[in-house]
């Protein structure tokens, strides 16, 4: 039986090979999976490497770093972790405040896993992103650590959290957890919340933008000058279009009145990412989003917001459409701006193409013309198309 299963792996690992990945990083994924397996967190099918050795590796890579990611989840709520951690007993020695050590500890563990004789801290609060060892990090292509798209999901994300937090001080004037704080820690939480308070008001500014309703087709594709290589996608579609966010009572109702929705920019698997409000497609809005059939959505990890509502339409996984993102994913060699620009300005001009087609029309014309047979050299490209999906 051992032997089965160990000339089962060799197969599913050479056939892999053979469509184009990275041996040594088929290696590293096949040895998480059975480090995975063997702590008994695989169920039914998922136990059977085979089932994984029909599939691409892409996919097979996605199930890996989805289950290790829930692994993380739970680790960070053990409060056992939190009071076992180097993070903490800096708090209980007066190096850092209650909140300081928290986040710090947090940011580790979600972002860099949960060995802190591993990883590196994070940089602190306070340091701007240049002056940041994330930023000398990333100069240095050293992707262990954040590079500025993390960073800059961090902000956006931390504002919507900061709303939130400011909304819980004026209801009740306590945190959830207050109980868990000491006296020490309830002081610093007034004085923070207090500075909370006098920001709330920046945050709520936000002027909206119209809907309008002249067109089947809605666009929402926010202002932002590092995804305007897919505007070509959109420029000969009659569609309403969405350059900045609506309130959220008028985008239930954009995406209930208009037959197809279109949505496209930087997000991640959570949904789509506004321009300074957080995200502007997130899972409340998925289950008016059920009723269409033929949506698109292009943006990074695409595929786990697409899958996790089980909506419908063409999408994306990971796509990588910048030289950060491709150091992030260690596409090899390394790639230039000319390779990401050919292989942007290539999938918008193909996607818009047959933007008036359906899902299969789609899925099957960038099949056909975004790959590597075409483009050999373009190591973007084959990275991409592994990642092009339609439900």
């Amino acid at each position: 039986m051992f032997n089965f299963l160990l000339e089962n792996f060799k197969d599913v690992k050479s056939k892999w090979i053979r469509t184009g990945a990275d041996p040594a990083k088929v290696d590293d994924y096949i040895e998480k999976y059975k480090n995975l397996k063997n702590k008994n967190l695989f169920t039914g099918s998922d136990k059977d490497i085979s089932k994984w050795g029909k599939q691409s590796f892409a996919r097979f890579t996605d199930f890996i770093d989805d289950v290790e990611d829930e692994q993380k989840h739970k680790f960070l709520q053990s409060k056992d972790n939190w009071k076992g951690s180097p993070e903490y007993q800096a708090y209980e020695k007066g190096q850092l405040t209650y909140f300081e050590a928290h986040s710090h500890w947090y940011d580790r563990v979600n972002h860099l896993g949960s060995n802190p004789k591993k990883e590196e801290p994070m940089a602190k609060k306070e340091e701007k992103w240049w002056d940041s060892k994330q930023y000398q990090d990333y100069l240095k292509g050293d992707t262990d650590h954040f590079s500025y798209d993390d960073w800059w999901k961090e902000y956006q994300e931390g504002k919507d959290r900061g709303i939130e937090r400011a909304k819980s001080l004026e209801k009740t004037g306590k945190p959830p957890y207050w109980d868990d704080f000491s006296k020490e820690d309830r002081k610093f939480y007034k004085k923070f919340m207090k500075q909370q308070r006098r920001t709330f008001k920046e945050y709520t500014k936000i002027e909206y933008a119209k809907v309008e309703y002249n067109h089947p087709n809605l666009v929402i594709h926010m202002t932002d000058k590092t995804t305007d290589f897919l505007k070509p996608i959109y420029a000969n579609l009659k569609a309403d279009i969405l350059h900045k966010a609506a309130s959220p009572a008028d985008m239930i109702e954009a995406i209930q009145k208009h037959d197809r929705i279109i949505m496209m920019g930087h997000g991640g698997p959570s949904g789509l990412f506004g321009s300074g409000y957080g995200l502007i497609i997130n899972d409340s809005l998925a289950k008016y989003l059920e009723e269409k059939d033929n949506s698109i959505f292009i943006w990074c990890n695409a595929d786990k917001y697409v899958e996790h509502n089980k909506l419908k339409g063409f999408y994306t996984g990971m796509f990588v459409s910048e030289v950060g993102e491709a150091n992030m994913m260690k596409i090899e060699p390394p790639v230039t701006q000319a390779d990401i620009d050919f292989s942007n300005n290539l999938y918008a001009k193909i996607v818009g193409s047959v933007i008036n087609g359906n899902k299969d029309t789609i899925l099957a014309k960038v099949k056909a013309e975004y790959n590597t047979e075409k483009y050999p050299e373009n190591r973007v490209i084959k990275y991409n198309e592994e990642r092009q999906y339609k439900a």
